[in-house]
């Protein structure tokens, strides 16, 4: 019996020493297993800690562009605000330019080389077409120097004023169909008194000069379109001429 307890107890002595060691791997397997999952949390934290800088940089260089993009587009919208007065003047210059007809011949050169008589009459039933000139008699020929039979449109002067012995006072027809601008400030009415005596005569009164305007009626500081008038060889009218044209000079 005492044998047999004897190996029993060495048995359970053995078994003993044999679970020891197994505990002692199973210790150091798991310090191992638990090195390793430290290393491996260390390292996804700095690759986190990484992308988090690295969206950081992104998102700042972004902020610096969009704050360079608004100075810009600020910058811009300054440019433009400041370019549409010049802008919107061009486009008028450029509407007026368009609108521009050629100039007629200028009258020097007609002084130069003046019309025969016989091709002065050949031109009269032309001219009689105009509505300006259909009610008004044929003149003379034997009263009348061969000067009278040019036409109006080369009679009339390019750039100097109309005087009062070209035009006869009083006449009925010279404001027929005939097109006026008004410039200035005027001293014995205004604009719109000045205005209606023009229509009510037959005439047609322009907000601006074109080639196609017969005369310009100047008062007081006429300002830039007298000078456009100018440049397109305009007749001018005083106050005082147009109202002896109108008969109200007394």
């Amino acid at each position: 019996e005492v044998d047999a307890l004897t190996q029993a107890i060495e048995r359970l002595e053995s078994e003993k020493k044999q679970l020891e060691q197994e505990l002692v791997t199973a210790r150091q397997q798991m310090a191992v297993k638990e090195t390793e999952i430290k290393e491996q949390a260390i390292a996804e934290v700095d690759a986190l800690t990484q992308a988090i800088e690295r969206l950081e940089s992104e998102k700042k260089q972004l902020e610096e562009e969009l704050v360079t993009s608004r100075e810009q587009a600020a910058v811009k919208e300054t440019e433009i605000i400041e370019a549409e007065p010049e802008t919107a003047e061009k486009t008028v210059e450029i509407a007026e330019i368009e609108n521009i007809e050629p100039i007629p011949t200028p009258i020097e050169e007609v002084l130069e080389n003046p019309p025969s008589v016989m091709e002065a009459i050949a031109e009269i039933p032309e001219v009689l077409e105009t509505s300006s000139l259909q009610a008004e008699p044929l003149p003379d020929l034997a009263e009348s120097p061969p000067s009278e039979f040019v036409p109006e449109a080369i009679a009339t002067p390019v750039t100097t004023e109309t005087s009062p012995e070209e035009v006869s006072p009083h006449s009925a027809n010279f404001f027929a169909d005939k097109k006026f601008i008004i410039v200035g400030t005027l001293s014995k009415m205004n604009r719109e008194q000045a205005k209606t005596l023009i229509q009510d005569a037959g005439g047609i009164v322009t907000s601006s000069p074109s080639s196609k305007t017969h005369y310009v009626l100047v008062g007081k500081s006429p300002g830039d379109k007298l000078k456009k008038a100018q440049k397109l060889g305009i007749s001018q009218l005083t106050e005082s001429k147009f109202l002896t044209l109108l008969g109200m000079d007394h």
